[in-house]
């Protein structure tokens, strides 16, 4: 009986630990395959449900007018392929995508009322339609021409187009628009002269001709004082007296053709000092004497006299 005994008790324990090991086995492949079942189902729905967004939605198209230019602004949250628009019932012109989701295209109208057709197409296929009536009095889509030239102290402000101006209208920095319109006589050039500022700041121009053409420019500039030149005749001698209100940088003699400078060596060094006197012997006769004096911004005044002595 004991035999019996000790043998059973030894099949029971080479047995048991086989059936634990399997149990865990089938275990944890049960989890391996819900797992795989529950990605699975993930993914399947991440992916339905960006097609269903994708399927969802079109290109969005803004069609903005500005004399016979029409630009077309298209957003998109997937990628364009192409844009492709008719005027009327004419033939399609073909803009390609590349790839982008932002597009601005500048097509150009013929004078008249004329149908835009246009059709835009993403990369999956997707296709938005749009129509608008454009009306153009005028087919010029050419912009005036700004040009800004310093003179002296001034800005000459000079505005050309190939056709006819509408008006030019001009401000420093925030302040109200001054509006010059063309004269009878001069429908394709509108010019004039300010002063510049004191101190740093920001001219804008606008121009627009009869087309509906803007275009717009703007500069800085820093405007500053010229120095003040005095000449006086003292007995056989003439004073020369620059001021300026804030810095001179260098003054420049010409008398009877010699020249003299505060700065010979052209340190470009300033004399520090906002009033300078200085005192030349006159010639026997006629002497002709010239002074252009410079302040730190590089702005001068010339002056020119003749003293006989």
């Amino acid at each position: 009986m004991n035999q019996i005994l000790v043998t059973g008790t030894s099949n029971k324990s080479k047995g048991g630990p086989l059936q634990l090991k399997t149990v865990g086995i089938i275990f944890a492949v049960a989890i391996l395959i819900l797992g795989a079942v529950i990605a699975g189902m993930a993914i399947f729905s991440q992916a339905g449900g960006n097609e269903a967004q994708k399927q969802a939605s079109i290109p969005l198209l803004e069609v903005t007018q500005n004399g016979a230019a029409v630009t077309l602004n298209i957003t998109h949250d997937s990628a364009i392929d192409k844009i492709m628009y008719n005027w009327n019932d004419e033939e399609e012109v073909v803009l390609q995508g590349r790839g982008r989701n932002i597009i601005e295209e500048v097509i150009s109208a013929t004078t008249g009322t004329n149908m835009l057709n246009i059709r835009v197409v993403d990369i999956f296929g997707k296709e938005a339609t749009y129509s608008k009536e454009i009306i153009v009095e005028s087919s010029d889509v050419t912009k005036p021409q700004i040009e800004l030239i310093v003179e002296d102290m001034k800005i000459k402000i000079s505005v050309r187009d190939e056709t006819e101006l509408a008006y030019v209208e001009f401000h420093w920095n925030d302040e109200d628009e001054t509006v010059l319109e063309p004269r009878e006589d001069s429908k394709q050039v509108i010019e004039e002269r300010i002063d510049i500022i004191k101190g740093e700041n920001t001219l804008r121009v606008k121009a627009v001709d009869t087309a509906g053409n803007v275009e717009e420019k703007e500069q800085k500039y820093k405007g500053s004082t010229k120095p003040t030149v005095q000449m006086v005749k003292e007995g056989g001698n003439v004073k020369i007296s620059v001021t300026h209100e804030q810095n001179i940088q260098k003054i420049e003699y010409i008398i009877n053709g010699l020249l003299y400078t505060t700065d010979p060596e052209n340190t470009g060094v300033a004399l520090g000092v906002t009033e300078y006197t200085y005192s030349f012997p006159l010639a026997t006769g006629e002497n002709e004497i010239t002074v252009r004096a410079y302040n730190t911004d590089n702005v001068y005044n010339e002056v020119t006299q003749k003293i006989t002595y």
